[in-house]
């Protein structure tokens, strides 16, 4: 839309974790990709390195966890801030989530920025349940449920 942001020039946000195969980062030392994160990841914890548990002791429910970009399907494009608060309260009440434990498969079949999925992805963390992701919908459904055998769907 002409009201549309311009993510890369008039952002406020710090940083951004790019979810795409041979992302290229060369576009901003601010961006990463997913695969960048991992890596960051697994090295902190080769390291020991104890930062993220010491973070989290001092995270508050009202603190601002993610800004999710609405398509503009219905109204124009507007980020969503979403705090702590919001994803564990999602978490307690949606339904298989008081039954999922760490034997059970999830197989998301949705977009990794559709806010269902994120919640299904925590609740699968928060759980000890896996998450398997589909390839595109069309192509291989069924073939991953025969292969995945889901005990959850979204």
């Amino acid at each position: 839309s002409k009201n549309g942001a311009d993510f890369t020039q008039n952002s406020l946000l710090k940083r951004t974790i790019v979810i795409e195969k041979n992302y290229n980062e060369i576009h901003s030392p601010a961006i990463f990709s997913f695969d960048k994160i991992n890596q960051i990841g697994e090295d902190l914890l080769a390291k020991k390195d104890t930062r993220f548990s010491e973070i989290s002791k001092t995270a508050l429910s009202e603190d601002l966890v993610t800004i999710i970009y609405t398509s503009g399907t219905t109204a124009d494009p507007k980020g969503v801030m979403l705090t702590n608060s919001n994803f564990v309260h999602n978490i307690r009440v949606t339904p298989p989530t008081q039954r999922l434990n760490k034997e059970d498969r999830w197989l998301s079949i949705l977009p990794s920025w559709h806010i269902f999925e994120r919640i299904a992805e925590y609740i699968t963390l928060s759980t000890g349940a896996s998450t398997a992701y589909s390839k595109p919908f069309k192509q291989v459904l069924l073939p991953d449920l025969i292969t995945i055998k889901p005990t959850v769907m979204d």
